[in-house]
């Protein structure tokens, strides 16, 4: 699934498009990759295409998608699920890409340009970007956090930058939509 930056464009992206400036919504977007157990669990997971992806249908129905913390979780599981199911079978058929770890030496990599990219405000991030909520495994938290911040300089092996942006910016006009589209989205 993609990296803690790319989770942040789409949510940057996403939120100014519905007009959500509330760090709830950007803490939303992290939650599934920073809650205790099992991601099977925190991502509501059913067999894709090729991978186990997000059941995003499963959890804007069971959530109420007014709080806006359920709402940035809801993007993130769109975005992991775009990416498992379509991204990702796009630009490789390995299906081990994530046991060799070169796709997170792309995703270090990659970040400064997305942060630039995408106007992120790092430091403004990690100040919304605080829990201290009984249900969250702080390791998992401490290095999400630590990756807004890691830099790594070369070429990218497995993903192409341009081809990773445009994939991002598409689905951030994807989820806008989806969202718009659900007869009980309002924002209070």
């Amino acid at each position: 699934m993609p990296g803690i930056v790319a989770h942040m464009s789409v949510a940057k992206m996403v939120g100014e498009k519905l007009g959500i400036m509330d760090s709830e919504f950007y803490r939303g977007n992290l939650l599934p990759d920073i809650l205790k157990g099992d991601k099977m669990d925190t991502h509501y997971k059913v067999q894709g295409k090729v991978f186990h992806i997000p059941d995003s249908d499963y959890f804007w129905d069971h959530f109420d998608m007014s709080n806006l913390l359920f709402l940035g979780y809801y993007t993130h599981l769109l975005l992991d699920q775009f990416f498992m199911d379509e991204f990702i079978p796009s630009i490789t058929t390995d299906r081990h890409i994530f046991h060799d770890k070169v796709i997170y030496e792309d995703y270090d990599k990659s970040n400064p340009i997305l942060i630039q990219y995408f106007g992120l405000d790092i430091k403004k991030l990690l100040s919304m970007l605080v829990f201290d909520d009984e249900g969250i495994d702080f390791k998992r938290l401490e290095t999400n956090l630590d990756c807004l911040q890691i830099s790594k300089e070369g070429d990218t092996q497995v993903i192409s930058i341009d081809e990773f942006i445009l994939f991002l910016e598409e689905s951030a006009e994807r989820i806008v939509k989806k969202i718009k589209s659900h007869k009980q989205y309002q924002l209070s």
